[in-house]
């Protein structure tokens, strides 16, 4: 499979609770405190992309 970092880009508008939201920002925070360089969009789309999808 191709890298998602390669892979061409799609524009989506998202909306969910302001829960979420803070916690995206506590993820990001994590990173950056942990010396990894993240973005929100990069977190989501490891969070998309790790859950299995079963067919039924």
């Amino acid at each position: 499979m191709e890298l998602l970092c390669r892979q061409q880009r799609c524009q989506t508008s998202v909306l969910w609770s302001e829960g979420v939201d803070h916690r995206l920002n506590t993820l990001v925070r994590a990173a950056a405190a942990a010396g990894e360089r993240t973005s929100r969009a990069e977190l989501l789309a490891v969070l998309v992309t790790a859950v299995e999808i079963a067919p039924e």
